[in-house]
């Protein structure tokens, strides 16, 4: 009887430890991936970033304070922030799209884009962290568009 205790003890501690492994993968697969995003949208030409990603503005908080980062809660948020940057004198910006999560309706987008030049930046994917998939545009306002 004692012998399949001290099996069953040490076939948990072993389980144990492979789960712990795994997790710190993931961990550090995650880490370096949030990296990449913050090494991608600190570049000068990332101003003003707006995204209805709910974790990212986290994400970005190792950015420098000149940026500026609007997250947008409505469906026609993209509409409003367009407004208020173009009503601001501000022309351009990044535009960032969770595939996994989101909060603009298609509708909010394609008008919005009406008004806009838009070009596709970089894509962030991962199969093992599907959930953060991210892509990146960005975006000109035209001058005739308020």
């Amino acid at each position: 009887m004692e012998k399949p205790l001290k099996i069953a003890g040490y076939a948990l501690i072993l389980i144990a430890l492979a789960a712990n492994l795994s997790g710190y993968g993931v961990l550090r697969m995650k880490k370096n991936y949030s990296a990449e995003i913050v090494r991608e949208l600190a570049k000068p030409e990332c101003k003003v970033i707006a995204t209805d990603v709910f974790w990212l503005p986290e994400e970005l908080a190792w950015l420098s304070r000149e940026k500026c980062i609007f997250l947008m809660k409505e469906p026609t948020s993209l509409e409003q922030a367009q407004k208020l940057l173009a009503e601001n004198g501000i022309r351009d910006f990044t535009l960032i799209l969770g595939t996994k999560s989101r909060v603009l309706s298609n509708e909010s987008i394609a008008r919005a884009a009406r008004k806009m030049d838009i070009v596709p930046g970089r894509r962030f994917h991962n199969d093992r962290l599907g959930f953060f998939e991210l892509q990146i545009f960005r975006c000109s306002i035209r001058p005739d568009s308020k």
